[in-house]
């Protein structure tokens, strides 16, 4: 995500910067003012200036622009409500996050709150506390990589590191790779291992070795044919089941050939850690480590689940669910067709070079930069210049965690002063 400055000059000044949506389309508009200025090179070949009547007589495409200007006026509303829906994504995207960080990090407030004061089990308290907060930033680091597809790109345990409170990650997704910017979609496989090895996701205390074995086994490992998750470039290889379009296994191949372990992919993983903190809060209330009751304790599950279903799942069917394709597919076809036709307009109704170059290559570059931006939009959790830093919510997540433990020492000070027993 890019945090810049509203002036006007400020932003005048980014439009050539990374993340810009005018970047990825300028080579477009250039095609569309090259076309232009080709038609107007075949409508008058030798003469520079001719009059307004010899145009009209000569001009083989329009008479009058108006066809044109409903087929322009009809993009343009199909973009503004692209737009819409596309901001739309990414807003409830963001608050999606914002609801599952809350009630995570509730449930972790709570159950210090509900944790007995009996001197004898202060042990047993101390080390609940550690594994719940663990479990939660996993929890919490689990459901980012599924949103953002580590598991698609690369290896997911090697994109998760210790947690240092000092350690921000960066909020800039590209390192500043300025050519990125100029990459086509078909390589987003190579920009995305890019990004996830630099974006890792820290966690409190870190992966622990029985964790990497039931959770990610299978992964980081190299497989048949000299391919491996680990960053190396891919290459085709052929599984049980058949070959690969893009070089990448499918999940019933990579299950087929004992790659993954079956029973635990992508988002089973977010509900693994979710039963352990279940089963981790019923042990701990039985041996009266938690010791309110019952009615109060049940509140633990409840933000638990709210977190997971309000949170999780909210922004999980968004990141599952892409853009209705017959709109994109529509919308991308016309905005490109427009781009690579205005020229014809401009050359039948303006007098000279100049003018037909500029104005078509203004006039296309609007329309592209738009539908550049409702497409940078539309995908809030992937890792691209624009999206949400995943890796930054992490770390402030684990800070309100680790955190909110300072509460216990002025709890025990109000103790002593009004003598509870």
């Amino acid at each position: 995500m890019l945090l810049f400055s509203r002036s006007t000059l400020s932003l005048l000044s980014s439009i050539f910067s990374v993340g810009s949506p005018f970047l990825p389309t300028i080579h477009k508009a250039l095609l569309s003012s090259l076309i232009a200025a080709l038609i107007e090179t075949c409508l008058n070949p030798d003469d520079d200036s001719p009059s307004p009547s010899s145009r009209e007589e000569d001009s083989l495409f329009f008479l009058h622009p108006y066809p044109f200007q409903l087929f322009a006026a009809v993009i343009a509303f199909g973009l503004t409500f692209r737009a819409n829906l596309a901001y739309a994504r990414y807003w409830e995207g963001r608050g999606s996050l914002a609801s599952m960080g809350s009630k995570f990090t509730d449930v972790a407030i709570q159950t210090r709150m509900f944790s007995t004061n009996d001197p004898a089990k202060q042990t047993q308290v101390k080390a609940l506390d550690e594994d719940i907060t663990h479990l939660l930033s996993l929890m919490h680091a689990l459901c980012l990589q599924t949103l953002r597809g580590d598991a698609l790109y690369s290896a997911a345990p090697e994109n998760i590191v210790r947690h240092e409170d000092n350690a921000l990650p960066s909020l800039d997704c590209t390192n500043g790779d300025f050519w990125q910017s100029f990459r086509p979609n078909y390589e987003l496989e190579f920009l995305s291992r890019k990004f996830y090895s630099r974006a890792k996701l820290p966690v409190v205390g870190g992966l622990r070795e029985n964790e990497i074995e039931e959770l990610f086994k299978g992964q980081g490992l190299p497989y048949e044919g000299g391919w491996t998750v680990r960053g190396e470039r891919r290459q085709s290889m052929q599984h049980k089941g058949g070959w690969t379009v893009s070089g990448r296994p499918t999940l019933q191949q990579r299950q087929n050939s004992g790659q993954v372990n079956a029973a635990v992919v992508d988002q089973e993983r977010v509900v693994k850690v979710m039963e352990t903190i279940g089963r981790l809060i019923t042990l701990s209330v039985r041996s009266k480590i938690l010791d309110a009751p019952a009615p109060i304790i049940s509140r633990v599950f409840q933000v638990l689940s709210e977190g997971h279903e309000r949170g999780f799942m909210f922004a999980r069917k968004i990141s599952s669910t892409p853009f209705p394709f017959p709109f994109a597919q529509s919308i991308e076809l016309f905005v490109t067709f427009f781009s690579l036709s205005v020229g014809v307009i401009f050359a039948s109704w303006l007098d000279g070079i100049v003018p037909v170059i500029f104005f078509s290559f203004v006039t296309s570059w609007c329309y592209l930069t738009l539908n550049e931006v409702c497409r940078m939009l539309e995908e809030p959790f992937g890792g691209d210049a624009n999206d949400l830093p995943l890796a930054v919510l992490q770390h402030e997540f684990n800070m309100r965690i680790v955190r909110s433990r300072f509460a216990d020492s002025t709890v025990d000070q109000w103790e002593k002063k009004t003598a509870i027993e």
